[in-house]
């Protein structure tokens, strides 16, 4: 498979995820996010809050910032009120260290891309397999950390 393959699948699935409304939740996120301000006994940042309504109302949310900006928060945040709706989330890193630092610094279970994929080192063939496949991971919300280091196959699965 091309890479210039890959990025065209890999453009394509963003730009459906980015085209999708999902105001269908129907749900006051100002309301859920003073919730867990009080609970955690924190107070986050208009930026931070922006990010996470961006969760709730698109298809793709991309977070960015250096260390000790609240990336960490704003996924605690996340993961709160969607669990605390019934919906099923999952979260992934590409690295095993990635993974481990991100369930420390969440408490909840973090997998790499590779065990939530449930494969091992793959070959084209196998990405191949598994893009082909109608659901390859069953959750609501993915939550995926260091995205910028997962590799464009993986990415494609």
């Amino acid at each position: 498979m091309s890479y210039l393959y890959l990025e065209m699948s890999v453009t394509r699935k963003i730009v459906e995820l980015a085209t999708t409304n999902y105001d269908k939740l129907s749900l006051n996120v100002n309301e859920k996010i003073n919730d867990f301000e009080s609970k955690a006994n924190i107070k986050l940042a208009n930026s931070q809050k922006e990010a996470i309504e961006g969760a709730f109302f698109n298809g793709i949310e991309v977070i960015t910032g250096g260390p000790g900006t609240g990336k960490t928060t704003i996924i605690n945040c996340i993961v709160s009120i969607f669990e605390s709706l019934g919906l099923k989330v999952f979260m992934a890193a590409p690295t095993g260290r990635a993974a481990k630092r991100m369930a420390e610094a969440t408490g909840r279970e973090a997998k790499t891309i590779h065990r939530l994929l449930e494969i091992g080192s793959y070959s084209e063939e196998e990405v191949d397999e598994i893009e082909n496949e109608t659901s390859a991971i069953e959750c609501d919300v993915l939550i995926v950390d260091e995205a910028s280091m997962v590799d464009i196959s993986l990415m494609n699965a």
